[in-house]
């Protein structure tokens, strides 16, 4: 079953796309679809450290610390975005308010 969606361009921006979409030979319905289901993997696919990502994390984490217990969490947060991009988004809804 296929459903319809609304989708608010201005007149610039369907231009832009419907000229890409027809570049790549696609219908711009397609070419839209394309695009969001790539965006929408990208930013859902959280999967798992393997072991050595985990050590790798670790150690970088205890080269921010220099001698102190415990680095900041901001300084902690930076590091782990850098390391793992597609975390950013887990951490963001885990971060106290």
């Amino acid at each position: 079953m296929s459903l319809r969606v609304q989708v608010i361009l201005s007149l610039e921006e369907r231009e832009r796309l419907r000229e890409q979409a027809k570049r790549e030979g696609k219908s711009l319905s397609r070419w839209m679809r394309e695009a969001a289901n790539t965006v929408y993997a990208q930013r859902c696919s959280l999967a798992p450290m393997n072991v050595e990502e985990v050590h790798a994390l670790f150690d970088h984490c205890r080269s921010l610390a220099n001698d102190v217990t415990a680095a900041d969490w901001e300084t902690l947060k930076a590091s782990i975005e850098q390391e793992r991009p597609s975390t950013t988004a887990a951490i963001a809804q885990e971060t106290p308010q």
